[in-house]
């Protein structure tokens, strides 16, 4: 057998051995990982574009959701005024529009659901301006914010 044909028939065997090897034994998706995906299913289903993870506006989302567990409250706005805007403006996030939802259930596919039947929370999950998501979670609360960045 021709070289050639023998590296393309191992090559393509060494393919087929890993991919049934992954359906056997898939990799795990963080609860972040699994949000964003659902959110994009979510954005697919009436044809918008999907989201990217951002590293800032994860930071953000994980600030603001520790801030409502360790300070005990639950709004967008902090007891001190702190606005989800300064969580996202802290990581040095530049947007020129931002959102956020906030979820009290650590389960992603619950918070998802909870989103989905809200006007408002519907409404910047499909917002087509947003370009960049981030996904905090930290003990019971769930923290989707939602930017497009001036890069």
């Amino acid at each position: 057998m021709d070289k050639r044909v023998k590296t393309l028939l191992y090559t393509g065997l060494a393919f087929i051995f890993v991919g049934v090897y992954l359906l056997q034994h898939p990799i795990p998706f963080s609860p972040q990982d699994k949000m964003v995906r659902l959110i994009n299913q979510e954005r697919g289903r009436v044809g918008v574009l999907g989201v990217r993870e951002n590293g800032y506006l994860d930071e953000s989302a994980h600030n603001k959701a520790c801030d409502l567990r360790d300070r005990n409250y639950w709004a967008h706005y902090a007891p001190d005024g702190t606005s989800p805007w300064d969580f996202i403006h802290e990581t040095g996030y530049n947007y020129y529009y931002a959102g956020e939802n906030l979820c009290k259930d650590n389960n992603v596919e619950v918070c998802m659901e909870n989103f989905m039947q809200s006007p408002a929370h519907r409404a910047n999950i499909l917002d087509s301006d947003y370009r960049d998501v981030g996904i905090g979670i930290c003990g019971n609360f769930v923290v989707q914010h939602f930017g497009s960045g001036n890069y």
